[in-house]
């Protein structure tokens, strides 16, 4: 369908009713959302070529998303856990790396291959969990540790999974150029991407303390991470972590009687992050099980789903066994960081376009990787969600928290279009 407002307009139609179904039988909207996205490509109301005319939305969402992450990641409430939340994310994203890059090396017998799917499943998908946190309005030492887990690990699956693409182009290319350049590559896009956003964050800041109106706030507020998205992506850096570290600063340096300007936002993204999940729901292409690398790709699925699955929550548990972090979050943290998305997804995009220049068998491998990462993308998008809020409603903390800009004495929303309805 060429006709682009009416492409938005259904697919936020279909994920409000999609959001509904689901919700009352106990499953998070988000997964409303992605079925919606699967039925639209399927009834071929939605095309590839839909998807990538609107790809913008996807950085506009990331952005709009790693940005109220940065805004939950206040020091005040964080004050005294920082290193020991520090020590769980170290242990739970290497241990999901390892256990997934041995047992698919076990399978394949490519380290290069084994290394890079052990380094995107470190990654959490920040989008589908922290919907969940806010539709329920969670607060508890459990979802603090989450939102911060959720934004680190991003950062350590990035610098991983650039290493592992420049070990794997000097392993496979013919260059005899040094491989510490070439290394510096991925720590120069983190430090750049968080660089970026916490200048942002400044300039933000500094007006604020200077304008009195919301309105004028939340309009520049929209501006700026317009135009961050816009740039990091020109340059070729990451926009989640850039949004997060423009949060992270106006989280904390924003004067306390002018936080509740800033949260406004979240009302206003509503619409944005919804089409943003119906879109990534359309990108799936279920054809891919009956091609000609469809046994393979199962397997090594299943391995992936099942190798990070056990390292997420082994390595969470550890780390809050460690620290001694209390029981809630050494019982239930792991089992929140299931769901993975768009950094993922974007991190196989890259691989797979790079090893398709190298050309050989590092181009099939590279579309194995992709076809693997989409799949288990699909599979962990509905579990994931699934599994946090089972997690955060065992570890009681399910409905504790009141974001400012939602009416105390009102029902519940139950989807984000009804939040930008109130």
């Amino acid at each position: 369908m060429d006709n682009i407002p009416i492409i938005i307009g259904v697919g936020l139609v279909m994920a409000f009713i999609a959001s509904k179904v689901f919700k009352r039988i106990g499953i998070p909207q988000v997964v409303g959302f992605m079925v919606a996205g699967i039925i639209l490509r399927l009834s071929g109301i939605i095309t590839v070529d839909d998807v990538s005319t609107l790809s913008v939305i996807f950085s506009l969402a990331l952005g709009l998303i790693g940005y109220n992450i940065g805004l939950e990641l206040q020091t005040k409430i964080l004050r005294g856990r920082i290193k020991k939340i520090m020590l769980i994310v170290i242990l739970e994203a290497t241990t999901a790396f390892w256990i997934v890059t041995l047992l698919v090396f076990f399978v394949t017998q490519q380290f290069y291959v084994a290394l890079i799917l052990g380094s995107i499943a470190s990654a959490t998908a920040p989008a589908a969990t922290a919907d969940v946190v806010w539709d329920h309005e969670c607060k508890g030492p459990v979802t603090e540790s989450l939102m911060f887990v959720l934004a680190m690990d991003d950062i350590i699956a990035v610098v991983l999974t650039n290493i592992a693409i420049s070990y794997t182009i000097y392993l496979l290319s013919s260059s005899t150029a040094s491989f510490l350049p070439m290394l510096m590559i991925p720590l120069i896009m983190t430090f750049g991407s968080l660089a970026i956003g916490g200048i942002f964050g400044v300039v933000f800041v500094m007006f604020v303390k200077r304008e009195d109106k919301k309105g004028v706030i939340v309009e520049l507020e929209i501006a700026l991470i317009i135009l961050l998205v816009g740039l990091v992506d020109f340059l070729a850096l990451n926009d989640i972590l850039a949004a997060i570290a423009f949060g992270v600063i106006v989280g904390n340096w924003v004067p306390e009687e002018k936080q509740e300007g800033t949260h406004l936002l979240e009302v206003i993204m509503a619409p944005i992050v919804m089409l943003f999940f119906v879109l990534a729901g359309a990108k799936t292409d279920l054809g891919i099980f009956f091609g000609d690398i469809g046994l393979i790709v199962m397997v090594l699925t299943l391995l992936y789903i099942g190798g990070r699955t056990i390292g997420k929550v082994l390595g969470a548990r550890a780390g809050a066994t460690v620290t001694d972090s209390g029981s809630t979050v050494k019982q239930y943290l792991g089992i929140c960081l299931l769901s993975q998305a768009g950094v993922a997804l974007g991190l196989s995009v890259i691989i797979e376009r790079e090893f398709a220049a190298i050309g050989g068998d590092a181009a099939i491998f590279g579309t194995m990787i992709l076809s693997v990462v989409a799949i288990s993308t699909i599979i962990l998008e509905i579990v994931g969600p699934i599994a946090a809020k089972w997690g955060l409603k065992q570890a009681g903390e399910i409905g504790n928290g009141r974001r400012d800009c939602r009416e105390p004495e009102t029902e519940k929303s139950e989807t984000p279009v009804q939040q930008v309805e109130s």
